[in-house]
């Protein structure tokens, strides 16, 4: 199972490939998700962990429909 973290922090998720704009994180990938979309090509992960980033991103619609671009079905 392949599982991205968005916005990891210090606390990824176990097995997790990490997202985050910080580079004093967690994170693999470093990446403002807020801004841009996703470096992950579409359909390419079966589980996406998102805490508390929702709320820091200029665009909630923009953010969400790249986690659906991301995401396998059924993730």
């Amino acid at each position: 199972m392949r599982i991205l973290d968005v916005g990891c922090g210090r606390a990824k998720a176990r097995g997790a490939v990490g997202l985050d704009l910080n580079p004093a994180t967690d994170a693999d990938v470093l990446g403002d998700a807020s801004r841009h979309g996703f470096p992950f090509r579409e359909a390419c992960f079966d589980r996406v962990v998102v805490r508390h980033i929702v709320e820091h991103v200029e665009s909630p619609v923009r953010f969400l429909e790249e986690i659906h671009r991301v995401a396998r079905d059924g993730a």
